[in-house]
């Protein structure tokens, strides 16, 4: 996961994690926890608003995945910021920065996750230590390894992840070159085994990679009847 992924992800949707008062912006913090952690407890236990975490995040052992980020210290895309009782959020509030803005639900009035300016005046905030910080370099090895899978299937999870799978694709092509690109033939058997995905995500990923989906796709019509 990265802040970007996971802005991609929920941005615009609404969560409901227990059920109870609909969407607010401590069940998009229980949705990263599940993701990341799910026995960690989120329970407002001390006046039932969410600005109870902060006070509570050592009895709640958040110091396994989290660093604290005292008030008044800059925060960073990634952080869980929270804030106490204050003129825009008169019981508390958490939110996620990225970009400068805080994402959160029930910002505004708005049940789905939406972006709004950083405030300053948070109580604290939670850096996550989990974040996939590898080097565009580093995917491209993973890629080349054979980590990534192959075609729709390695779009699919790169962009999932929150990568720019054509600005990857292009470089791995670069570093393979034509002398390691893989024959038509051998493309062809790939798509008919499924790698490749289908329709127009057959024809991006191909393209993508630096393949003529054309050429390729004939082929595979001629070996399949």
């Amino acid at each position: 996961m990265t802040p970007e992924s996971f802005v991609n992800e929920v941005n615009g949707r609404a969560y409901d994690e227990d059920g109870s008062y609909g969407s607010q912006c401590w069940d998009l913090f229980r949705h990263f926890l599940n993701e990341v952690a799910p026995n960690l407890s989120a329970q407002c236990s001390i006046s039932g608003y969410v600005r109870d975490l902060w006070q509570l995040k050592d009895n709640y052992g958040y110091g396994s995945i989290f660093d604290y980020v005292q008030a008044g210290d800059p925060v960073q895309d990634g952080d869980w910021v929270v804030y106490g009782k204050c003129a825009h959020s008169p019981e508390g509030h958490i939110a996620f920065v990225y970009n400068g803005m805080i994402y959160g639900c029930n910002q505004n009035g708005h049940p789905e996750c939406t972006a709004i300016p950083l405030y300053s005046d948070y109580i604290g905030a939670f850096r996550y230590r989990g974040y996939d910080h590898s080097t565009l370099d580093d995917i491209v090895d993973q890629v080349i390894h054979g980590d990534w899978g192959n075609g729709a299937d390695r779009m699919n999870r790169l962009s999932a992840a929150g990568y720019d799978y054509n600005q990857i694709q292009g470089i791995v092509n670069q570093k393979l070159g034509a002398s390691n690109a893989k024959s038509n033939e051998e493309i062809a058997d790939e798509v008919i085994r499924g790698d490749w995905g289908n329709g127009e995500a057959r024809v991006d990923a191909l393209t993508a990679a630096g393949y003529d989906y054309n050429a390729i796709q004939e082929i595979v019509n001629e070996r399949m009847g």
